[in-house]
């Protein structure tokens, strides 16, 4: 795979340098309002389930305005990821970078995970990680943004992916920007 020292994504009307390559494995699930589909197969105006901030916050259909994914690469080059165990033995592929809501509210980069925390379910409820693994993957990578338009909070911009909540494309790129009070 090619490495992208600056990736620049529009967004909302405006140019956006990426905090990271944030993406999860093609063949996650996501929660739609019919139920799931692989993020890879959402297109742009489809509607996924994405949840407001705090601990009330309930899950509501937002259109997703962006989705960009690579394919696998034939060559066999392989990006960095990292493995997320949860729940019943459930696997969650994503990038170093992808955020993950904490059954605490607050948001966890993929990298920072360990064994034992709590992550929050679309339902409100936790998951608890039984393993965090660095590895590589070869497989393809997609990624998708709601049309929620930016205000400096997350809501609207948390999505079920694997059944867990995740931060979208949009969210991720202001990642580095958001407040304390946001962040574990």
């Amino acid at each position: 795979m090619k490495k992208i020292p600056l990736l620049l994504c529009l967004l909302a009307g405006q140019f956006i340098p990426a905090f990271a390559w944030a993406q999860m494995a093609n063949d996650t699930p996501m929660a739609v309002p019919e139920g799931v589909k692989t993020i890879a197969s959402i297109v742009a105006g489809d509607k996924v389930l994405a949840r407001g901030w705090g601990s009330s916050a309930s899950l509501e259909p937002v259109p997703v305005k962006f989705s960009y994914g690579i394919l696998p690469d034939r060559r066999g080059s392989t990006q960095e990821m990292v493995f997320v165990r949860y729940g019943e033995q459930r696997l969650l592929i994503a990038t170093r970078n992808q955020a993950f809501l904490l059954a605490t509210g607050k948001l966890i980069l993929a990298r920072q995970l360990v064994a034992g925390q709590a992550l929050m379910t679309g339902d409100g409820g936790p998951a608890t990680v039984s393993a965090v693994r660095m590895g590589y993957y070869s497989g393809g990578m997609h990624h998708i943004s709601t049309n929620a338009a930016w205000n400096g909070n997350p809501a609207r911009h948390l999505v079920v992916a694997g059944g867990l909540i995740v931060a979208d494309y949009a969210l991720q790129m202001h990642y580095p920007q958001l407040p304390a009070q946001f962040k574990h």
